[in-house]
């Protein structure tokens, strides 16, 4: 026995020890599975098994780290370079077998008897094509950590099952062997090559001006789920106006539409493939796996949906680039409401993205309120006490003064051709571009400047919230939950997983336990770095009793952060 890393080595065979023989744990209370905890068990083939308590008050429920040694699953001579994609790699390669044996134990279960409150049961994490760093497996000291969520065998309710976890554990241990026996690199220089070309081709756009980048072939359509390329469907083709090719390593190149930095409106009659492509556009701001038909799509990592949405909460925020002063008998420059109309929320929305450090805004008018986005010279004649601003007012004040874009769709208002830089025409999933075919005068106004908001602030919340929270939950994909704040955070687009979700509620009850004011975006970006971290979460032996634990995170972005905490009920925010 040894002790590496504050951690002691023993051989899981002395693990299986535990649950057998006289002296053992075998019928002893469940509260004895803590015995096993806090040190890590070897099997013959270096893998490495280890468990966390997460809940006292349900200590059969515990957190399973399986870790693999690089050499047992890679050549010797392979270095691990970049482990995000290594990582993502072995995830996928792993949970099909996992989620194999985790099915058998559910297939021993007689359904006529009550032993599903006694067998031992597997909680594996979910993931879908993008490739993002996860808590749910981690690359560290030539080793593949995985984590896992298990429930220990029981004997009744109270008392452990020894003959039962030897079986859960040995089923485990040889299922994982046979899987690394077997393992394979193959594909993991396809998905390592997308993985640096999408990180390439971002880098060129920066450095070129431009926002946004669409290969040629790809598929954006989605088929039954988020995760499948449309069958049939037409793949994408870049207006030769638009077709840019952008080295790669290699001698490589790949070739497609390039975005520029500006204003781009995309227009097209219904069903012509216009909101598809926009949000493609959206999905770029993640690079994804081989064969999910956007590996080719790449979009500045800040980009962001400003919709309208109704009824949200706008807590405290400047909102005088877009109305009035005097509306609704409040000042616009701290406006508080808790239900927001269209036009309030999507303007919102814009001014609290710009905040969050948006570089790329995308509209859509089928989901945006239609008095924000345009007014003609007949309203404005009829009606010049409207306090609305619309978007059309500012949008050249975005792009020249704020150094944002802009990428609109639009189908039945041509009021944004005037100011756009690049104007493309969707037919039948066909785009082209028709910026010079069309008689359009640009706007040539001059452009105003508004007072922008450059930092917000979050006051400290009050009572026992400073210290912990009792309930962190997520409800239903749509909302996060701590005790009686809340925030529906469905219309964040960018959020796709639950796992993203649970990141979202962890940086939620990081940022609300801090017991003085705040900036939000320097918190923000600071929480954000650490989310998919092994133990980002502090946890008092108290804390432990009160907040379950049995969660995984995925890698989100500070924009995303921000733009939840601006929807959180019950919380203070101020300008400064």
């Amino acid at each position: 026995m040894t002790n590496t890393n504050e951690k002691t080595i023993c051989k899981t065979s002395g693990l299986l020890a535990r649950f057998k023989g006289k002296g053992s744990l075998d019928g002893a209370s469940k509260t004895g599975f803590c015995e096993i905890t806090g040190a890590e068990y070897e099997h013959f083939n270096g893998i490495l098994l280890s468990f966390r308590m997460i809940n006292y008050r349900l200590p059969q429920n515990l957190q399973l780290t399986l870790s693999f040694p690089k050499e047992l699953l890679f050549d010797e001579a392979f270095a691990v370079e970049d482990p995000v994609c290594c990582e993502d790699f072995v995830l996928r390669k792993l949970h099909p077998v996992l989620q194999q044996y985790t099915n058998s134990l559910k297939r021993d279960i007689n359904p006529r008897s009550d032993e599903n409150r006694t067998r031992g049961e597997i909680q594996l994490p979910s993931y879908d094509n993008r490739i993002l760093r996860r808590s749910a497996i981690r690359y560290a000291d030539g080793y593949f950590h995985v984590s896992l969520m298990c429930r220990m065998p029981l004997m009744g309710m109270t008392r452990i099952c020894g003959k039962l976890c030897i079986r859960f554990l040995k089923g485990l241990l040889q299922t994982v062997t046979d899987w690394a026996e077997r393992f394979s690199a193959e594909g993991l220089s396809g998905e390592t090559s997308v993985y640096n070309d999408y990180r390439e081709i971002l880098a060129y756009l920066d450095d070129h001006g431009y926002c946004s980048f669409i290969g040629n072939g790809s598929v954006i359509a989605r088929g039954d789920t988020e995760q499948e390329p449309l069958q049939g469907a037409v793949p994408f083709a870049s207006p030769p106006e638009n077709e840019i090719t952008i080295p790669l390593g290699g001698g490589r190149s790949i070739t497609g539409m390039a975005l520029p930095k500006g204003v781009t409106v995309i227009t097209g009659g219904g069903y012509s493939g216009k909101t598809t492509i926009l949000d493609g556009i959206e999905s770029g701001i993640y690079p994804h796996i081989p064969g999910d038909g956007r590996e080719y799509v790449v979009t500045d990592h800040t980009a962001l949906k400003a919709y309208a949405e109704d009824g949200r909460l706008v807590n405290n925020l400047d909102i005088s680039p877009f109305f009035k002063d005097n509306f609704l008998n409040q000042s616009v420059d701290c406006f508080y409401t808790d239900s927001a109309s269209g036009s309030v929320s999507q303007a919102s929305n814009i001014v609290e993205g710009l905040y969050a450090g948006s570089k790329l805004l995308l509209v859509d008018e089928d989901k945006s309120a239609t008095n924000f986005l345009t007014k003609d010279a007949l309203i404005r004649a009829i009606n010049p006490n409207d306090p609305i601003i619309p978007f059309t007012d500012r949008i050249r004040e975005l792009t020249e003064s704020c150094g944002a874009s802009v990428i609109i769709v639009v189908g039945a208002i041509s009021s944004y051709f005037e100011y756009a830089d690049t104007l493309l025409l969707v037919e039948r999933f066909k785009v082209r571009n028709v910026t010079d075919k069309l008689p359009i005068t640009r706007n040539t106004d001059p452009v105003s400047v508004s007072a922008w908001t450059p930092r917000r602030y979050c006051e400290k919340t009050d009572g026992l919230s400073q210290c912990f929270f009792r309930t962190v939950n997520t409800e239903n994909n749509r909302m996060i939950i701590l005790d009686h704040y809340r925030a529906d955070v469905l219309p964040l687009s960018a959020i796709a997983s639950t796992e993203q979700l649970n990141s979202l509620a962890c940086a939620m009850e990081l940022m609300l336990s801090r017991t003085e004011d705040f900036e939000i975006r320097e918190a923000a970006e600071q929480i954000t770095g650490d989310i998919v971290s092994d133990d980002t979460r502090p946890r008092t032996g108290f804390e432990r009793m009160l907040t379950a634990a049995n969660r995984w995170y995925e890698e989100i972005r500070p924009i995303d952060v921000i733009c939840c905490l601006s929807r959180m009920r019950g919380i203070t925010l101020k300008n400064a």
